[in-house]
């Protein structure tokens, strides 16, 4: 029946989508809500989802199993999502005011560790003048100048150190990593406050 429902839906049956849509809101409603555990944010993107599949409904009729194709598309424009937040104050606020980070299940602790060891990974990576600087930017939450100051820098090497550090950890990111990460390394480098 899902077969016939896309091919109805490739030639741009508008019922045929709404049926669709019914059947799976809730599913990959709850699926995002998972990761980014604010309701509204959550609801944005499942829209946006499928908005992607009723501008994308011609290819669907050579899709074979529509429901991994589904959640393939929801976790990817979560990522997408989150790393869009990242730039966004308004929208870090929004995202971390549902987040439970004292949650202590044996798989968060698990989950909990790996991502405090990608971080150390990525901090690694620095240079030890980045990471000097990095630290006391983000954890002293010292001003520029101040690092400056206290490093005999100037003002521009700082922010260029700054500049590095955050194109490493960017760079970290852009490959395949689980959404939870992004959120976690974030808020942990103090970038979602």
């Amino acid at each position: 029946m899902e077969k016939h429902l896309l091919y109805a839906i490739a030639k741009g049956d508008e019922r045929a989508f709404e049926a669709l849509y019914d059947t799976y809101f809730r599913q990959i409603y709850h699926f995002v809500l998972g990761y980014v555990k604010s309701p509204n944010l959550a609801d944005d993107i499942v829209q946006e989802i499928f908005v992607k599949v009723w501008e994308k409904r011609e290819t669907l009729a050579s899709v074979e199993l529509f429901k991994p194709y589904l959640y393939v598309m929801a976790k990817n424009q979560t990522l997408n999502q989150l790393r869009s937040i990242s730039r966004s104050k308004a929208s870090q606020q929004e995202l971390l005011q549902h987040y439970v980070f004292s949650e202590r299940s044996t798989e968060n602790m698990i989950q909990n560790k790996e991502y405090q060891a990608f971080i150390n990974n990525a901090f690694q990576q620095l240079s030890p003048a980045a990471q000097k600087v990095f630290s006391l930017c983000r954890e002293a939450q010292m001003s520029y100048e101040d690092v400056a100051k206290e490093m005999g820098f100037s003002r521009h090497a700082v922010k260029k150190y700054m500049m590095q550090a955050m194109k490493t950890f960017r760079q970290l990111l852009s490959g395949p990593i689980d959404v939870n990460y992004i959120v976690v390394f974030f808020s942990l480098l103090g970038l979602l406050q």
